[in-house]
């Protein structure tokens, strides 16, 4: 019998008690809105935030984030690293998975292993191959080459192949969490030549280190967790179903009362359910507006100057209402490379002398990606507003989320609005996508200096070197190189139904659920 099930049995025995009512003692459920179902729950191939949101409820990894930003042990009690940054040394804490086995230092060894090994083609497994070994030059790829080992069953060690700054903060995302090989089916069964990708569903049910585990995952209408009886830690809500839906069908459910949070409400939907709690979170992330650097008129470099000094940047948060919060720079609040003032601020008479430089003084069209959101739209038309003072008109091409970006890869787009959140507490998250040979520079711009600063930033340890490192190489994107233009910090709206005083939201815009406060 679920707990679940025995919590609802004790509910209803304690309901027969006189002076009590079943709002008192019902178990704690949350009923969390959800529109973009997960793709998979296989941590080592994770592919969309909804995977990784919730699969961060399931499971733990070595290292994670204080309230600070800084960088501390999870599944770990010490880290050390070798004086030439190559090695990395873990002492693991005494854990227990939810069906009762220990947490050993093998079970990452597989893990790594799993991530890299290039059969399985899993898509984050990039950020990994620094890791010594994971390239290798034979026809047939050795996992016992890959240099992470299991000294004792509660050491770890991984050894690189050249220092990166970068690999500790890797270590909290979800790829690199352990896994337990007897669950997952990577093989076809006998007989086969192929079977579908693992999801990690039979994994996530029976053996988790998270406070939750999954206890159901009906496609196309709910996912549903329930407490891991083996963790430890503070969790005020047992039970957790995330019901899938569209936002209209969603807001029409928080309405009736079947759901108690609900992410990004419009305008609109405020106006629905009036006097209904509305909490507005700030998180790790930049709207930027993009210009495509492969096709004209973006490829000049004083057509994008032109834009820069065109946006009066500091007139966009008052013109959403939305909390949006005033962008000084590509780097957010909290993390390092955060500057207090802009590097460049409104020059209408610099924008028209850097236009014409660049076209003939005729108006020029272009095409706008953005997301089909309400707040997309109304950032495209201030964009357009700000633009017709030197005779850029915008066509604003507004997609949803698999057509947005399958035309953002494709580089079918002048600009592009792209909101930026950040997957680690390090600005090398978004300054690295921006590398010449990088898979995720879909503007095809370019920057000998930039490559230069990136490189040199990639190995540094000092904090204060690293800094100096993150300004000069923010400097030649923002404004040397036009790059990306940041518009905004963005903030995440929930709306909170009767049961929810509030709760706390990750660096990253996710609900906490270990940190959220119910009605009593």
């Amino acid at each position: 019998m679920s707990g679940y099930k025995k919590a609802l049995i004790l509910a209803v025995l304690l309901f027969a008690r006189p002076g009590l009512t079943l709002s008192a003692i019902e178990p704690p459920i949350l009923r969390v809105s959800m529109e973009d179902e997960p793709i998979t729950l296989n941590w080592n191939n994770v592919r969309t935030s909804t995977d990784r949101f919730i699969i961060s409820f399931l499971m733990r990894g070595l290292l994670k984030y204080d309230d600070e930003a800084r960088l501390v042990c999870d599944l770990c009690t010490s880290f050390t690293t070798s004086p030439d940054r190559r090695s990395l040394l873990f002492e693991l804490s005494d854990e227990s998975w939810s069906d009762g086995a220990k947490l050993e230092a093998e079970q990452f060894v597989d893990s790594f292993r799993r991530l890299l090994d290039p059969a399985n083609r899993f898509r984050v497994h990039e950020d990994f191959r620094v890791i010594e070994g994971a390239v290798q030059s034979a026809k047939k790829w050795d996992p016992k080459k890959l240099g992470v080992r299991a000294e004792s069953k509660r050491k770890l060690e991984i050894q690189l192949s050249r220092p990166l700054s970068l690999f500790p903060h890797l270590l909290t995302t979800v790829a690199a969490f352990p896994i337990r090989k007897e669950f997952l089916h990577d093989t076809p069964p006998a007989g086969q030549k192929k079977s579908l990708p693992d999801t990690g569903e039979e994994h996530a049910t029976e053996a988790v280190l998270g406070p939750y585990q999954l206890a159901a995952w009906e496609r196309g209408k709910r996912i549903v967790i329930e407490g891991n009886q083996k963790f430890t830690g503070s969790r005020p809500v047992y039970r957790v179903e995330f019901i899938l839906g569209k936002h209209a069908e969603q807001i029409k459910r928080f309405k009736a009362g079947k759901l108690d949070i609900v992410s990004n409400p419009t305008t609109e939907d405020l106006l629905k359910v009036p006097g209904q709690k509305l909490q507005v979170n700030p998180y790790w992330a930049t709207r930027n507006l993009i210009t495509n650097a492969g096709r004209q008129p973006g490829s000049d470099l004083s057509f994008r100057r032109a834009l820069l000094y065109a946006l009066d940047r500091d007139t966009l948060p008052a013109y959403l209402r939305s909390g949006e919060r005033r962008a000084t720079g590509v780097i957010p609040p909290g993390l390092l490379g955060y500057r207090e003032l802009p590097l460049v601020t409104v020059d209408l008479a610099r924008a028209q002398a850097e236009r014409s430089r660049a076209v003939p003084a005729r108006p020029v069209t272009l095409e706008l990606l953005v997301l089909d959101t309400e707040v997309d739209r109304k950032v495209a038309q201030w964009i357009s507003d700000q633009l017709q003072k030197i005779q850029v008109r915008i066509k604003v091409i507004s997609k949803p989320s698999s057509g947005y970006y399958s035309e953002l890869e494709s580089g079918k787009f002048d600009l592009a609005l792209v909101t930026w959140a950040f997957g680690i507490a390090n600005p090398l998250d978004l300054l690295r996508t921006f590398h010449t040979d990088a898979a995720e520079n879909r503007v095809k711009w370019t920057h000998v200096g930039f490559d230069a600063l990136l490189g040199q930033l990639l190995q540094e340890e000092k904090p204060a070197e690293a800094a100096a490192l993150v300004d000069q190489t923010c400097q030649t994107l923002e404004v040397a190189g036009v790059g990306a233009i940041p518009l905004g910090y963005p903030t995440q709206p929930f709306l909170l139904g009767r049961r929810v005083n509030n709760f706390a939201t990750t660096p990253f815009g996710d609900p906490d659920l270990v940190k959220i406060q119910l009605k009593q």
